[in-house]
C-alpha cells in the first residue's frame, strides 16, 4: 500500500479515522494530510500520523498540514487506545 491507495480508501470508504505512516512511498503523510484538510468532504476526517521520528519539527509539520496528533512507531498500545477515545468518543471536544 502506498499514500496513492490510502487516498483512495478515503473516498471509497470515508472512515471517521485516518492513522498514516510518514514512510508511505508516492504520497506521504504530510501530503496526504494535506490533500485531505484541503477537500471539503473529507476535512473532519481527524488524521493521525505515524513516524519513528519523535522531534518537535517533525510534530509542527504534521500540525501544520492539520493532524490532530502525532503517534512515534512503534505504536504504544496504551497511549493508541487514549487517543482514538479522545478523538472518536469524545467527538473531539477534549482538544
Amino acid at each position: 500500500m502506498d499514500g496513492i491507495d490510502a487516498m483512495v480508501g478515503v473516498v471509497n470508504h470515508r472512515p471517521n479515522l485516518i492513522l498514516i505512516d510518514t514512510s508511505l512511498p508516492r504520497l506521504n503523510a504530510h501530503q496526504f494530510c494535506y490533500l485531505v484538510k484541503r477537500n471539503i468532504e473529507f476535512r473532519s476526517i481527524p488524521v493521525i500520523i505515524l513516524s519513528h521520528t519523535n522531534g518537535l519539527a517533525e510534530r509542527a509539520k504534521g500540525h501544520a498540514v492539520g493532524s490532530i496528533y502525532h503517534l512515534v512507531l512503534p505504536i504504544n498500545n496504551q497511549e493508541l487506545i487514549m487517543v482514538i477515545k479522545r478523538f472518536m468518543l469524545c467527538d473531539g471536544n477534549d482538544k
